[in-house]
């Protein structure tokens, strides 16, 4: 981004606006935030703290169908599929991208959901004796 840009660029938000925004909201502790304005779409989430071991949230990466293969406590290995989203013909898959294991559930299995709506608590930790492995 450059400086110039902002609503005479023709966004509907100054640019100096989005960062004020971005600094309130780390200084806030809130968990999440969302702002939909015609033309933006900003979604913050604050990252977890506590180190090693605290629990993230993994979220949709596109709106469809959730469909979870592991279930709460379940270890897994970095790679492992946790949900698929299904859309028409085809399905995303949710990966670990690190070994850890599945906290929550945050959505009915197959239930709708939205892009970015939180899906699984994850406790990033050491790779699991036994669990779900890597996708193929």
């Amino acid at each position: 981004m450059t400086a110039d840009r902002g609503e005479s660029a023709g966004w509907p938000v100054a640019e100096e606006d989005i960062r004020q925004l971005i600094a309130a909201f780390r200084e806030s502790g809130c968990a999440a935030l969302e702002l939909r304005l015609p033309g933006l779409r900003l979604a913050l989430r604050a990252r977890p703290s506590g180190g090693a071991g605290a629990a993230s949230i993994l979220s949709a990466p596109s709106p469809g169908v959730f469909r979870p293969r592991v279930s709460a406590g379940m270890a897994v290995a970095a790679g492992a599929i946790l949900a698929e989203i299904g859309r028409a013909e085809s399905a995303v898959p949710l990966v670990a991208a690190e070994p850890g294991r599945v906290a929550e559930l945050l959505a009915p299995a197959g239930a709708f959901v939205e892009y970015g709506q939180p899906l699984v608590a994850f406790a990033p930790g050491q790779a699991p004796a036994t669990g779900a492995g890597p996708a193929r």
